[in-house]
């Protein structure tokens, strides 16, 4: 009996002694994801790519509106090329948008004293001009530099007539007179007008002139032609020749705005797509907001302290506030973060 009750007893204590659980494996740690701090800095610190701004009183106002008529009434397009280094980059351009097969193309510059820098990278840089030419078939291409035929005599104006020999062709260039053109007006109109009435024109399909000068036209009567006699020349041949005008800036200026502290601050940032912006002072404002890939979702001109914008229908994304001052003097410019 005392057996029985010792072994009951010693059962009873090993029933009430608590069990040991079992060690669980330590588990691995869930994988990283970027807080809402980490992605909002590495959106801040993406590099967005942005229009060229450019400095439109780096630009003779005048010759602006010569080229820019002269352009429209063709069906052209003109350009403005910000000093010389940049010539060359605006010349690629129009020939890449406006290029074709079976063109007639005519270079027609301005080869007075203000334009040699601009002449002397364009002659450094004619294989790249020419290998974006060569990007078609069959395009015939002239060289024709005009200067003020009231101050340079019989050397004022040099036409040189089409050829697909671009090796000549370089070489001509190379060898162009520079003339000294006197006042700041050359015989722009007078240049048009000839090119457009004494080359061997060939091509049924386009004909182009680009225009390169950084000064506006004489008139009449130091001009023998107007730019309206220009435009009905250009339209009554039985192929449209098409201007496509490239007003260089003036030389040793700077290619764009200066930067300035323009915006005191954008709030909320991030933000559904709600945004305020106060200015440092009250003047008139250009305002545009870009994409991450560069491309423009809104613009507006304002002329007080604070404005808000409405960006509630762009997707979530990062995008570039810039600010621009009258004749796009100076630039400021912040990014800003939309999220849903």
């Amino acid at each position: 009996m005392k057996t029985l009750l010792l072994l009951l007893f010693v059962f009873g204590i090993y029933a009430c002694a608590p069990t040991e659980e079992p060690i669980p494996e330590k588990s691995a740690p869930p994988p990283f994801s970027d807080s809402s701090i980490t992605r909002v800095d590495s959106l801040l610190i993406t590099e967005v790519a942005l229009p060229t701004v450019i400095n439109y009183l780096q630009f003779d106002t005048t010759t602006i509106a010569i080229f820019q008529n002269l352009a429209t009434e063709t069906k052209g397009e003109m350009y403005l090329a910000a000093n010389a280094l940049s010539v060359v980059e605006t010349i690629i351009e129009v020939l890449e948008t406006h290029g074709d097969d079976n063109i007639d193309l005519c270079f027609l510059i301005d080869k007075t004293g203000s334009m040699m820098d601009d002449i002397y990278i364009i002659q450094s840089s004619m294989d790249r001009i020419f290998a974006a030419i060569k990007a078609y078939k069959n395009v015939n291409v002239a060289l024709a530099y005009y200067g003020d035929k009231n101050e340079d005599g019989k050397l004022w104006l040099e036409i040189n007539s089409f050829s697909q020999d671009f090796d000549r062709l370089a070489k001509k260039f190379k060898t162009v007179r520079y003339s000294g053109g006197g006042d700041a007006p050359e015989s722009v109109t007078d240049g048009a007008y000839a090119v457009i009435n004494e080359l061997n024109w060939t091509s049924t399909n386009k004909r182009v002139i680009l225009l390169i000068g950084d000064a506006p036209s004489l008139v009449p009567p130091l001009a023998s032609y107007s730019v309206q006699d220009v435009i009905d020349a250009a339209n009554t041949k039985e192929i449209l020749m098409n201007y496509y005008p490239i007003v260089v800036g003036f030389a040793g200026e700077k290619p764009g705005p200066a930067k300035e502290n323009l915006i005191a601050s954008v709030y909320p940032n991030p933000s559904a797509g709600l945004f305020n912006i106060l200015f440092e002072k009250e003047q008139e404002y250009t305002l545009e907001v870009f994409s991450s890939s560069g491309a423009l979702v809104y613009q507006r001109k304002v002329a007080n302290k604070k404005h808000q914008i409405d960006l509630s229908g762009s997707k979530e994304d990062l995008y570039v506030l810039r600010v621009l001052t009258k004749n796009n003097e100076q630039v400021d410019q912040r990014k800003i973060l939309i999220r849903k």
